[in-house]
């Protein structure tokens, strides 16, 4: 992991409005399928590492007055690394999102599917690309942010199927991801929060959404 990476709560404070964001479907508790011989002591240190629940947090928030939903991965606890209880809460984010006609905001970096959970963990992604799929199908809009653009578990499945993918210039590999047609926008880190807003914007146009006053 790459200690400089922000939390993902620090990066969600970065791109929203002050004060605007709900946390959504957080549980507090220990998922391990198989026994995994040590895993439990391991969560529990990337809980206390991390000062997360699990490694991925969503909720709803604004974005210069534009409703949206925010699912981003925590790069402390086990780099971002998918397993059962994420799963569960990324596809109740997308799921939730559909019904409220909410566009997505997914930040994430290089993590796969969690080794120590086994099938289990591998099985969120399908489970996460199908519900992304549905909310796609309403004609609602998908930003992904790669902010460790790596291949990886989650690049295969609900990330690199986002209507728009933003690959951070602050990891070496974003400019071979660019080249190779994988992602659509370079931009540091600091340039996000502006480019989400345009982004945003031109959704808001074509839907006819009216936005919220922002203070």
């Amino acid at each position: 992991m790459n200690r400089k990476e922000p939390s993902a709560r620090s990066r969600l404070y970065r791109i929203i409005d002050k004060g605007s964001f709900t946390e959504l479907f957080h549980q507090r508790g220990v998922v391990d399928p198989l026994s995994f011989p040590g895993y439990k002591e391991r969560l529990q240190a990337a809980q206390d590492l991390s000062d997360q629940s699990d490694a991925v947090l969503t909720g709803t928030a604004q974005i210069d007055g534009i409703d949206c939903m925010l699912i981003l991965f925590e790069p402390r606890f086990i780099v971002g690394s998918m397993g059962v209880l994420e799963g569960e809460k990324v596809t109740c984010a997308f799921e939730y999102a559909w019904v409220n006609k909410l566009p997505v905001i997914t930040v994430t970096g290089s993590g796969s599917a969690r080794i120590q959970e086994g099938t289990a963990s591998l099985l969120q992604f399908a489970k996460i690309a199908g519900a992304a799929k549905k909310h796609s199908n309403e004609g609602l809009l998908h930003i992904a942010v790669l902010s460790n653009p790596m291949l990886g578990g989650i690049s295969l499945s609900y990330a690199t199927t986002a209507d728009i993918i933003i690959a951070e210039k602050d990891h070496p590999s974003a400019g071979k991801a660019l080249s190779y047609g994988m992602v659509d926008i370079l931009a540091y880190k600091k340039e996000t929060q502006n480019i989400l807003i345009k982004l945003l914007t031109c959704h808001c146009k074509k839907t006819n959404y009216i936005r919220k006053e922002t203070t």
